[in-house]
């Protein structure tokens, strides 16, 4: 599972509020080796590079909680491209039998939006199960409703701020156990 986050324009508090909830959902999964393994990809604003990790880098629970812990491409349609062609390689950590989800956390509108849902539509051709969680109070934009999977109200949240994404934690990780 890949959390992708689209937050350089959130700020500090805010990024370490998504980091918190990150935290939150890899306590209530079972981390290790042979079951769920976690990954991130950030905007190089948010987190240098050399902090982020790949899947499987932190073996079990406590060492990821640990990761994120510490944890203080440059467009979104990037990310996802590098989540899409990268991120769940063998190489980087993945197993070849195991099911792919990314959860991506979009912060309010997109600048290119359309660029955003190939991308999106190219990682679900990928085998690649989306969630899309937006923050933000305005409807979302048509291309972000369209880049998670179906059912859009299993696969799509909306939250109106970072301190409202513990809303959205019980959900998510009922989802993912179900899934996984």
């Amino acid at each position: 599972m890949m959390f992708v986050m689209d937050s350089a324009s959130a700020g500090k508090k805010n990024t370490k509020k998504t980091m918190d909830f990150m935290k939150s959902v890899a306590k209530n999964v079972d981390v290790g080796k042979e079951t769920v393994q976690l990954g991130m990809l950030m905007p190089e604003e948010c987190i240098p590079e050399s902090e982020s990790f790949k899947l499987g880098q932190h073996p079990d629970k406590a060492d990821m909680v640990s990761a994120l812990d510490h944890h203080s491409d440059d467009n979104f349609a990037s990310l996802l491209r590098n989540m899409r062609r990268g991120a769940f390689r063998k190489r980087k950590g993945g197993r070849f039998d195991a099911k792919k989800i990314a959860i991506v956390l979009i912060d309010g509108k997109l600048d290119k939006p359309i660029k955003a849902l190939k991308e999106a539509r190219r990682a679900k051709i990928k085998g690649i199960e989306v969630y899309i969680i937006l923050v933000g109070i305005e409807p979302p934009q048509t291309e972000v409703r369209d880049m998670c999977d179906y059912p859009p109200q299993k696969h799509f949240f909306q939250v109106p701020d970072y301190d409202k994404l513990k809303d959205v934690e019980d959900s998510i990780i009922e989802l993912l156990c179900d899934e996984l």
